[in-house]
């Protein structure tokens, strides 16, 4: 089962929303390719220590090997202690946008069929 899991800090904006609605999309963006990404599911706190150190300690991987600076963005905010989500995604959904830099093939493709369209 694939999960995506992220930290954040307790007094932050982002952990006040999920406790007062789970329900969370993640959309991402690839320039290169001209493709997106959206996830949804349902953010749940993860309160077993070993896996909150797992996705800790996943949190500071991703830093050093993404980024010249190899603190997590997290870590820079006073914003009390630290909380590990989980999300179990319900939908997956992958965009390519691949059409070439041609304006005209582009406008050609904009009325294709709904299912090779955003989901949004």
């Amino acid at each position: 089962m694939l999960n995506i899991t992220f930290t954040t800090k307790r007094d932050t904006e982002k952990h006040k929303n999920i406790e007062n609605h789970s329900a969370v999309m993640l959309a991402t963006y690839d320039a290169s390719n001209q493709a997106t990404v959206q996830a949804s599911g349902r953010a749940v706190e993860v309160h077993d220590n070993d896996e909150v150190q797992a996705i800790f300690q996943s949190t500071v991987h991703a830093a050093q090997t993404t980024g010249v600076d190899v603190v997590p963005p997290i870590a820079k905010i006073s914003a009390g202690p630290y909380v590990a989500y989980k999300i179990s995604p319900d939908n997956i959904w992958m965009t390519v946008y691949g059409w070439g830099d041609n304006f005209a093939h582009a406008l050609k493709h904009a009325a294709d069929d709904e299912s090779t369209a955003d989901p949004a």
